[in-house]
């Protein structure tokens, strides 16, 4: 865990990211009804962030065997 607090995203990845943090935390909400406070978007920003660097770490792994 104390990996992703030092990551940064790649900068080919950059547009991607951005890309899925909006859905995640723009169109997904919106289509569900559902609004964020300010407490709400910075716990889904972390755990957005977390989980795109799961699966970009496992991206990785995969693509490196």
């Amino acid at each position: 865990m104390y990996n992703w607090l030092n990551w940064w995203v790649p900068n080919e990845r950059i547009s991607n990211y951005i890309f899925f943090l909006f859905i995640g935390l723009v169109l997904l909400p919106q289509f569900m009804g559902v609004q964020f406070t300010v407490l709400g978007y910075l716990v889904n920003l972390i755990w957005l962030d977390v989980f795109y660097y799961w699966g970009y770490k496992r991206f990785k792994d995969i693509n490196d065997e």
